[in-house]
């Protein structure tokens, strides 16, 4: 057996290089994408902590799957920045409030883990293992303190 690399495999050991694996550990691990999971990573971010937000689905999954011309009983000054797309008129349509959350994620860089099923959650305050597994049936194995 050769004690070298072929050039397919040089090529295979760069390109797995090249790509870093997505971090597995922070100090917060948000379950769900919706509303209320983005407040809670984006506060956590704001004061200094390593967020990953896991969802089973899409951004937003709830709201996704609304009826499309489905209005929000919210009002404009909802927005958190200057994200806000609420602008045509005071209640948002589906549309719109999609729009508005990808933007807000986008907007704070938000570390997002779509289409990833949380399966277990075990540990204890400062200490706790997540598995998920994502759409091809893969499992990720988490590590976070909250």
């Amino acid at each position: 057996m050769p004690d070298f690399l072929t050039a397919e495999e040089l090529d295979t050991v760069a390109k797995a290089k090249a790509k870093p694996e997505p971090a597995m550990e922070s100090d917060v691990l948000v379950i769900g994408a919706g509303p209320t999971g983005l407040a809670c990573a984006i506060e956590s971010a704001e004061i200094g902590l390593t967020v990953i937000i896991l969802d089973k689905g899409c951004l937003v999954n709830s709201l996704f799957h609304y009826p499309a011309n489905m209005s929000f009983f919210t009002t404009p000054d909802c927005s958190r920045s200057a994200t806000s797309v609420y602008h045509a008129q005071q209640k948002p349509t589906r549309e719109e409030a999609l729009e508005y959350y990808r933007k807000v994620a986008e907007h704070y860089h938000l570390d997002l883990r779509q289409y990833e099923w949380v399966k277990t959650v075990m540990g204890t305050d400062g200490g706790f293992a997540i598995t998920a597994t994502d759409r091809a049936g893969r499992p990720h194995d988490y590590r976070t303190k909250k």
